[in-house]
């Protein structure tokens, strides 16, 4: 089973991967193509994550270092630095669950 054979039938998805496939989807044929492209993606999101979660952690670091003694501004960045280690942790989590469905794919397809 590839990639195809979830958008298409399986029976189609032989002969249309024959004609067109390997133009289409390059590297990520066969039983591991879908787990493959999974860890593809995340990967991507999770660089995303993590140079958000650091320009969110630097911007709550700089509010309570401009607040000069004012609580609302120091409660304002704590709070912003909480919500970006809040981010990070759901990020962590999500990964490690994309990497648990990928080897389950591949030990079942594979």
């Amino acid at each position: 089973m590839n990639l195809l054979s979830f958008v298409i039938g399986k029976a189609h998805a032989e002969t249309f991967y024959e004609q067109y496939g390997s133009a289409l989807l390059p590297g990520w044929s066969g039983s591991g193509g879908a787990a493959e492209f999974a860890a593809h993606v995340i990967t991507i999101i999770s660089e995303v994550i993590g140079g958000a979660a650091v320009i969110m952690l630097l911007w709550g670091a700089l509010k309570i270092a401009a607040s000069g003694g004012n609580d609302e501004g120091r409660t304002q960045g704590k709070n912003i630095i909480i919500a970006a280690l809040v981010g990070v942790a759901l990020a962590l989590i999500s990964y490690v669950a994309v990497l648990f469905v990928q080897t389950f794919v591949i030990s079942v397809t594979g």
